[in-house]
């Protein structure tokens, strides 16, 4: 009697299939079915009746009727069936209600992807336990302001990261940087910032390096960067900010902030070796090193005991000592115990650069270098200090 029943079910399904639709072939071969909601009622009879797996499935794969299939997701005990009904669903206010109800996270998973509405799937977000029906609810929002109250509030990084990822608005990208504590979220807001003085303020007060660095990469007002090269610490970052700048702007920041003529004397004569290195190794097709020129007279606030890291022709490193004068070659000038000793320590590698005759209005100059211990060429002192303690 049960393969008998099985049969006559078999029989009404591929009757209903075959004879009661209505086939129609347009120029794209499309197939446009239609059936009637008698039709419909019957295949629900089935698949909330009949004991068999294979028939109930079929019978909810060829319903259309919202509200037939909205009764079976909520009392079929069946994931399986209950994800095929979903599939079916187009209503907004179904799909919202099976995302925010259903037991099954794989279920509520399918009803958030098939989801447009906006408001619906912020509040997805807000209720939501399951971090990645979450994440999928976040990469469907294009409002503004619900991805960027979700990059503020959220107490998942990766939610909140998604959310910054997917924010078009500088300002509000902007206020996630100043804000967010986690530097690679910050990171990620500064990738999406274009506005140049937004840029410039991250570049100077993001107590991060490397988000630091991400700006200034993005940046390309040059007096910005001629600023950033002045007052920055990290060697790396300065460098970078310095290979972003033209020469004649990074002079005129100088020559318009430094107002000791001295100290503005010895600026612009390591800023001319950084560029003459620089050029030097571009020349002979070593973009590479030139690339990773470092210039800093003072890390961390102390006196350095050279200038400028830069490379030989054959890539080795090597420690350049500018001393710049007006004057001629004759001119005597003074070096620290601390750079005579790096003269020593690091003999094959340390030169002096005596940049003399230099003229500040035609950035002109001569060059003598000399490399090596720097003992045979100071003379004994002449004042001594005394410590009474």
């Amino acid at each position: 009697m049960k393969a008998v029943r099985l049969l006559v079910i078999l029989f009404i399904l591929f009757s209903l299939s075959s004879c009661n639709y209505s086939v129609r072939l347009n120029n794209s071969s499309e197939k446009m079915l239609s059936t009637s909601g008698s039709e419909d009622s019957l295949f629900f009879a089935i698949a909330t009746t009949e004991k068999n797996m294979e028939l109930r499935k079929s019978a909810i794969s060829k319903m259309t009727f919202g509200p037939s299939l909205a009764a079976i997701v909520r009392t079929e005990k069946d994931p399986e069936l209950r994800k095929l009904a979903v599939s079916k669903i187009t209503f907004q206010p179904t799909l919202t209600q099976i995302a925010k109800t259903d037991k099954d996270p794989e279920v509520r998973k399918l009803a958030v992807d098939k989801m447009t509405f906006g408001p619906s799937l912020a509040q997805i977000v807000r209720t939501e336990k399951d971090p990645e029906i979450r994440k999928l609810a976040v990469s469907k929002i294009t409002f503004q302001p619900t991805l960027t109250q979700i990059a503020k509030t959220d107490k998942d990084p990766e939610i909140r990261k998604l959310a910054v990822s997917k924010m078009t608005f500088g300002p509000s990208l902007a206020e996630i940087v100043r804000s967010e504590k986690d530097p690679e979220i910050r990171k990620i807001a500064v990738s999406k910032i274009t506005f140049q003085p937004t840029l410039t303020q991250i570049a100077k007060t993001d107590k991060d390096p490397e988000v630091r660095k991400l700006a200034v990469e993005k940046m390309t007002f040059g007096p910005s960067l001629s600023e950033i090269v002045r007052t920055e610490k990290d060697p790396e970052i300065k460098r970078l900010a310095l290979s972003k700048t033209s020469f004649h702007s990074a002079l005129s920041e100088i020559i318009t902030t430094d107002k000791d003529s001295e100290g503005r004397i010895n600026d612009l004569g390591e800023l001319w070796i950084v560029n003459y290195e620089i050029k030097g190794l571009q020349d002979i097709g070593r973009n590479d090193l030139a690339k990773k020129v470092d210039y800093f007279t003072k890390k961390n606030g102390e006196q350095s005991d050279f200038d400028i890291s830069s490379f030989d022709e054959n890539g080795n490193k090597i420690f350049i000592n500018v001393k710049t004068t007006k004057g001629s070659i004759n001119s005597s000038f003074f070096i620290t115990s601390n750079e005579l000793e790096k003269s020593k320590v690091e003999m094959d590698q340390y030169l002096l650069y005596r940049l003399y005759n230099f003229d500040e209005n035609n950035n002109s100059a001569e060059l003598k270098i000399i490399k090596g211990d720097l003992t045979h060429l100071c003379n004994s002192p002449k004042e001594y200090e005394i410590n009474l303690n």
